[in-house]
């Protein structure tokens, strides 16, 4: 059972977004290894709040949906680790940024089309990374934890032509 599986426990009143900031938790989680339509349906299946309408995951008020959402994480990976190969692998940099945007658009079909707005995944400089860590750390800790250069911009960027609607 993942945490995610798990009641949260978020202090707050009703409808202030304690549910929703898990869903999204799920949504970037499930997008990882599913494709997108199947990471809304996942998250929507957990306790079907919405009636599995994979819609149910944008912005709603009143009857009125947002058309697109966009999700930023930032994370440090280890220095070393493994790929699929299971070959050993050197990471370049350590403090990475994560970001997704993905737009909802009705089609004929009971479900409506998700579809990939952009993506990036970019280097944080040190600096930045270390004033966003939140909680105290010793610099022995950051030099061993931290690796990167300022040459490193971007590893993925992609954009999507929005076709015509």
């Amino acid at each position: 059972m993942s945490v995610l599986d798990r009641s949260p426990a978020l202090p707050g009143g009703n409808g202030v977004g304690k549910s929703n900031l898990f869903d999204a938790i799920r949504f970037l989680s499930a997008l990882v290894d599913k494709p997108l339509v199947e990471a809304a349906q996942l998250v929507r299946s957990q306790e079907d709040r919405r009636g599995g309408d994979i819609r149910g995951i944008f912005h709603r008020v009143g009857d009125k949906y947002a058309s697109s959402m966009s999700f930023e994480a930032d994370m440090i990976i280890p220095s070393i680790g493994v790929d699929d190969l299971n070959q050993r692998i050197t990471a370049s940099a350590t403090t990475l940024r994560y970001t997704v945007s993905v737009g909802y658009r009705e089609d004929h079909s009971e479900l409506g089309e998700l579809e990939l707005l952009g993506e990036s995944l970019a280097y944080i400089p040190n600096e930045e990374a270390q004033r966003n860590l939140g909680f105290p750390n010793a610099q022995e800790w950051r030099d061993s934890i931290f690796r990167g250069k300022e040459r490193h911009t971007s590893f993925i960027t992609t954009i999507v032509t929005l076709r015509n609607r």
